[in-house]
């Protein structure tokens, strides 16, 4: 595999832990997905308070085994995905993707008949061409 794709890959998966861990505080606390997003604030000391705030909630409500796990740099790194984050490198790579890789990926099987027609036809609504294997 090649160094890029590596590298693309693997922001994604480091991505994929952090949804996972996030979804499980999700269900295992109860809280709501809008709950544990940080929003857009105005400035770097508003979204350093706002995600403070988010921590202390979330701590609050951890049992003894999860808080023991979960440090605070860890819930920081599950729920922060501002500029130079583990989060918002996957967001980035995700967007940035090579043509010919989400090409590929749209034609890769794996998929139902359906899924795959209705994939491409929005990956010829969004690159103005058919998806080809190259």
């Amino acid at each position: 595999m090649p160094q890029q794709q590596a590298h693309t890959l693997n922001a994604l998966h480091r991505r994929v832990v952090l949804d996972q861990a996030r979804d499980i505080i999700i269900d295992r606390y109860g809280f709501r997905l809008s709950e544990l997003r940080l929003g857009g604030h105005q400035n770097l000391s508003e979204r350093q308070a706002a995600l403070r705030s988010l921590l202390k909630l979330v701590r609050e409500k951890l049992v003894p085994e999860d808080s023991d796990i979960l440090s605070d740099d860890a819930l920081k790194m599950i729920f922060d995905g501002g500029k130079y984050t583990i989060r918002n490198a996957g967001n980035e790579v995700a967007h940035q993707a090579l043509t010919s890789d989400i090409s590929l990926a749209v034609l890769e099987g794996g998929l139902t008949q359906k899924q795959s027609d209705i994939l491409a036809s929005i990956y010829r609504f969004t690159h103005n061409k058919e998806p080809q294997l190259q």
